[in-house]
């Protein structure tokens, strides 16, 4: 039991024995063995074998291509909300390390890698067998495959339909699977079952259950009798026949009817996602197949699919809530519905930036509703966005993960004081990094100031969880010279002095 329970247990008593005026000793032994027992029941029943996935893109700044030009919210607002490790390249060991190291610390389990066909041609592959299988089992991580249907087999008049062509296709595709990931030891299982995840089941028609039991034969000729978690939980009404053919059913993204544009409080979206869930668990249940809920901070697509002119699904859960309630609010009713007989949940996603679903951390900048479009509101349609560092990983770490408050501590390296960072690179033109550090959770502020003392710019005024965390300066227009920044968090003040070169 951690070290926080047992202090929970220590003052209950003494308030315990001041108040009835008992004998510590007399109480202390008897009382200790319930609640002790009490917490290791609930621990161990409630939170240690919940398993946390994260929908993982490899995809962004490869050799042969990168993804980031294709667009993303954060490159679209004013100021940018960029990536805090900015556009980075996928195909890099220190970054998926790093990846790794903060699915660890926040208690993410299991990557479920979007796999695009194999070959020497398709970096992605590479970048998961030669990155991320051969790393995850340092940070005690898993991984397993998203198949990605609608690319891989034909997707034709919004449907997958299954002919000769396709079932071959998915049978050759495995045969490489097997072959490659089912024998790592990484390799996520339930109930030692290697584990695939099938995108777009719900539009699956033609021979899909032909395939499908080809396939299983397939892999059971090869010693694995595989788990299929298909992408089947949706606004349409359930096809029982479908869900039959899976192992569990999931869903990926839950944006649909126009009827949910909004806050979702004032759509009643989550409480309707909540209902949804309800009926496919059920349906699932009876059929004998596991239902695992999955929870989002948002969609917002805007920025890659401006002229589909998709609605979005704004992270305040309504005007006057913080820029990371939706996925709050979205995750402890996602919790409601987690089956028990497998424990699991998924997140959409980590960092599939397109469709500004990530919970991947960005740089920490001031809230803005504005965008570099010729409206100035194109792409957040008047909603705001603000740069969240670390936030949603909190939130994953709070509601989802069984770490221990000591070991969390320990992996998260939490500072011990307050520290402002000398700018980089400095003298700089045009754009400049500041990062600070912050031991507990606090309002903060940083702010630019001109040689008169006048505010030139206000870069961070929101609340933020103790760690570290960085933000930018793009100077614009603003002319050349000696300028000065200030950090207030608290009682605590710090300022330090940048060189503007033009």
């Amino acid at each position: 039991m951690s070290r926080d329970r047992l202090n929970l247990i220590r003052h209950i008593v003494k308030l315990l024995c001041k108040k009835e005026k008992i004998s510590i000793n007399r109480l202390v032994l008897p009382f200790v063995a319930f609640v002790t027992l009490f917490f290791c029941i609930y621990e161990n029943t409630i939170a240690s074998d919940k398993v946390v996935s994260v929908y993982y893109y490899s995809w962004w700044g490869n050799t042969g291509y990168t993804h980031w030009p294709d667009g993303y919210l954060g490159e679209k607002l004013l100021p940018p909300q960029p990536p805090y490790l900015d556009e980075y390249n996928s195909n890099s060991d220190v970054l998926v390390k790093k990846h790794l190291e903060w699915s660890q610390s926040y208690g993410i389990d299991n990557w479920i890698c979007s796999w695009w066909g194999w070959g020497p041609w398709n970096e992605i592959d590479t970048i998961i067998r030669s990155q991320i299988a051969t790393n995850v089992k340092e940070y005690n991580t898993t991984f397993c495959l998203l198949y990605e249907s609608g690319n891989l087999l034909k997707f034709q008049n919004d449907r997958i339909v299954f002919d000769d062509e396709d079932i071959a296709k998915l049978r050759s595709d495995f045969d490489y699977i097997a072959t490659t990931y089912f024998s790592n030891p990484s390799y996520y299982r339930i109930n030692n079952r290697p584990v695939v995840y099938f995108y777009l089941t719900r539009v699956f028609t033609g021979e899909y259950a032909h395939a499908l039991q080809l396939l299983r034969q397939d892999m059971i000729a090869r010693g694995y009798d595989i788990y299929i978690v298909g992408d089947e939980v949706y606004w349409d009404s359930p096809d029982q026949t479908r869900i039959a053919a899976f192992d569990a059913i999931t869903a990926y993204n839950m944006h649909g009817p126009w009827q949910y544009a909004g806050y979702p409080a004032n759509t009643n979206f989550i409480d309707d996602v909540s209902e949804i869930f309800s009926q496919y668990s059920a349906i699932a249940n009876n059929l004998g197949v596991d239902f695992i809920p999955n929870t989002t901070p948002g969609f917002n697509d805007r920025a890659v699919r401006l002229n589909v002119n998709h609605y979005i699904i704004p992270t305040q859960i309504h005007p006057d809530s913080n820029n990371v309630s939706t996925f709050y609010q979205f995750t402890k009713m996602a919790i409601n519905h987690v089956d028990s007989s497998i424990n699991a949940i998924d997140i959409t996603s980590f960092n599939e930036w397109h469709e500004g679903s990530q919970i991947e951390p960005t740089i920490v900048a001031a809230p803005t509703n504005t965008d570099i479009s010729s409206s100035g509101q194109d792409y957040t349609l008047g909603f705001t966005y603000e740069g969240y560092g670390t936030r949603y990983l909190d939130i994953v770490r709070i509601l989802l993960s069984d770490i221990p408050s000591e070991t969390q501590e320990q992996v998260r390296s939490l500072p011990r004081s307050f520290l402002l960072e000398q700018n980089y690179p400095n003298p700089f033109n045009a754009c400049t990094k500041i990062e600070f550090s912050i031991p507990y959770d606090e309002f903060v502020t940083l702010e630019i100031f001109n040689l008169l003392g006048e505010r030139i710019a206000t870069l961070v005024s929101i609340d933020l969880l103790a760690g570290s965390h960085q933000t930018e300066w793009n100077a614009g227009n603003v002319p050349g010279g000696v300028y000065f920044y200030q950090l207030n968090a608290g009682e605590f003040v710090q300022t330090r002095k940048l060189i503007l070169l033009r």
